[in-house]
């Protein structure tokens, strides 16, 4: 699903910078890294709220 969402967004950002590849990449890798960033957070907080209880 992550993928996903991640191609499409990368497409409509290629689209909008008129298919530069490299400002793709650079978009994929940013989502991407986002994502990473963010699941990432999450997980160590709800690590952090177990070992808490």
């Amino acid at each position: 699903m992550k993928k996903g969402f991640t191609e499409i967004k990368t497409s409509e950002l290629q689209e909008i910078n008129g298919g530069g590849i490299l400002t793709g990449l650079l978009a994929a890798g940013g989502v991407f890294l986002t994502i990473v960033g963010i699941a990432q957070c999450c997980y160590d907080l709800y690590n952090g709220w177990n070992d808490y209880k």
